[in-house]
């Protein structure tokens, strides 16, 4: 599989992380659990750029996991810029290119697909064998008992949301239903 965030849009975030101090871009990358691969030598000048580039190389752009990572970084860049800035005027501009778009202060797959392996990876991430256990209820399900298929559909749904939101720091309070959980998830 190729890189899903390509090399220009690396370059354009490395260089406008280069823009800020040593400590913020610690900061940044940090927040989004990034690390940077410190044996790392890019070859250019500075410490800002150099760092900025270490964090980012440390990062697999063919793994989903890590390119969530640098589209979160890019996310709170985004943000936290001024609306008229150059960065961002011109940055969503490489995101498209790579099938990515930045609406409402979020990043999102222009393709908006998502498949059942797409999301059995995203639960071992989040490290969590219940939501394993659903897929393959689900798997199993499909042909044979559709209306259980479509059951642990939601059960996951509701996983993943309250899973997020955990992770954001807004626990879910449990009495929401699944809409209510999607609603809260996206905002």
């Amino acid at each position: 599989m190729g890189d899903i965030i390509s090399k220009k849009t690396r370059y354009e975030l490395a260089e406008y992380l280069s823009g800020f101090v040593l400590r913020e871009i610690e900061q940044e990358c940090e927040a989004v659990n990034m690390t940077p691969d410190l044996t790392h030598d890019p070859q250019c000048s500075g410490q800002r750029r150099t760092l900025a580039r270490q964090y980012l190389h440390a990062l697999d752009y063919t793994k989903e996991a890590d390119a969530r990572k640098f589209l979160a970084l890019c996310e709170n860049m985004l943000c936290a810029a001024a609306p008229d800035s150059t960065f961002r005027r011109q940055f969503p501009v490489w995101l498209r290119r790579d099938g990515f778009v930045f609406e409402n202060g979020r990043i999102a797959s222009v393709a908006h697909v998502t498949s059942l392996a797409n999301v059995r990876s995203i639960a071992a991430e989040f490290d969590v064998g219940h939501m394993q256990e659903q897929i393959s209820r689900m798997t199993a399900a499909v042909e044979s008992d559709p209306a259980l298929a479509i059951g642990s559909a939601k059960e996951l749904i509701e996983t993943c949301c309250k899973t997020i939101l955990a992770e954001r720091g807004k626990p879910a309070k449990g009495t929401e239903d699944v809409l209510e959980l999607v609603k809260a998830t996206r905002a």
